[in-house]
């Protein structure tokens, strides 16, 4: 390069736009990746599995020298989040990051010692 122009790779931070949704039984997070590969993203939990981390880059030449793009968001999940069986998946640039609910009662999921009791329905007028 010209003389007084030689610098280390620059890197830029950039803040990738996402989208959070659930339903009953899902929660989904959505994050747009254009660009960035598969393996160049990491997808981590932090904070006693409390956090969801996604962060990683993308690396490209411009005009000889290497340019980085770096991002890093969490996302703090809420009670009742099967992370033992959460998925990511990357298509189109946006990666999908799904997680299941598990069935717990607010009660159960502040105390931990409350035991829900199953209310059946039972007509006695019913009993022969």
């Amino acid at each position: 390069g010209a003389l007084g122009h030689e610098k280390p790779d620059g890197q830029a931070h950039f803040v990738p736009g996402y989208q959070l949704s659930h339903d009953e039984k899902t929660v989904r997070i959505a994050v747009d990746l254009p660009g960035v590969r598969m393996d160049d993203i990491n997808v981590d939990l932090t904070n006693d599995d409390s956090v969801l981390h996604i962060s990683g880059g993308r690396k490209f030449e411009v005009d000889g020298k290497v340019e980085q793009f770096i991002f890093d968001k969490r996302f703090t999940l809420g009670e009742g989040v099967d992370i033992e069986n959460m998925s990511a998946n990357l298509v189109d640039g946006v990666l999908t990051v799904t997680a299941p609910k598990l069935e717990l009662d607010e009660a159960q999921a502040e105390n931990g010692n409350n035991r829900k009791i199953p209310i059946t329905a039972f007509d006695p007028n019913l009993d022969g």
